[in-house]
């Protein structure tokens, strides 16, 4: 899993978090790949915590980029969230004088091989020329 936070005002932390989900989005595009991004919640917050996934969902706070991994199983391989200023006031960081916001996106480096794998097949030297390129081969 690769990780990348950015910390700021509200704003600019949500402009950061789409601009990511198109970026990611294109680039697995690019590879070849069908992706979805759809509105997610995260599943730390357990079973009881309805209403904290709820309104993740509601807030669109969190956006996954789905594609297949195997015939069938279609799986989140990247993450795009908003914290809104929970770790700014949690931990004492701000922004303009006030808890500053935050954002981050993950990918699994791991799911996005499985999934060009079976896309692709396991050989990289028979991939599509374009897909190879993408990936600096």
């Amino acid at each position: 899993m690769s990780d990348l936070v950015y910390a700021g005002l509200a704003d600019d932390c949500l402009n950061w978090r789409d601009a990511w989900v198109r970026l990611m989005a294109g680039w697995l595009t690019d590879l070849g790949l069908e992706v979805s991004a759809e509105i997610a919640d995260d599943p730390f917050f357990g079973p009881g915590d309805t209403l904290m996934r709820n309104t993740q969902r509601e807030q669109q706070l969190k956006w996954e980029l789905r594609v297949e991994l195997a015939p069938g199983v279609i799986q989140a391989v990247a993450s795009c969230n908003c914290h809104r200023d929970h770790f700014g006031s949690v931990f004492g960081f701000t922004a303009a004088g006030q808890p500053a916001h935050s954002a981050c996106v993950g990918f699994g480096l791991d799911r996005i091989a499985i999934a060009l794998i079976n896309k692709h097949g396991p050989e990289v030297t028979s991939w599509p020329p374009a897909v190879r390129g993408t990936l600096g081969r």
